[in-house]
């Protein structure tokens, strides 16, 4: 925090106050945009779980050997034209 004034008497418990407003404020307002995202996630979790069983037919594994395999033949490509 930047002081343009030196505190003092009953401006310096204000300021104080004021600060200890602000850090938990600021403290519960990250808090609850991670909680929202960690909340977000779970959701994506639940629903890669969902889709991995026989009535999806596998579309989760299946997919994800897919995308491993591109990878790997990406990352061939690009080592061989280095």
């Amino acid at each position: 925090f930047f002081f343009s004034v030196e505190h003092k008497g009953a401006l310096k418990v204000v300021s104080r106050i004021g600060i200890y407003y602000l850090m938990i404020y600021f403290g519960a307002s990250f808090g609850f945009a991670v909680m929202g995202r960690i909340s977000l996630l779970i959701g994506r979790f639940n629903d890669l779980i969902e889709y991995s069983a026989k009535q999806y037919w596998f579309a989760t594994p299946i997919l994800l050997i897919i995308m491993i395999v591109v990878l790997v033949l990406t990352a061939k490509k690009d080592k061989q034209e280095a």
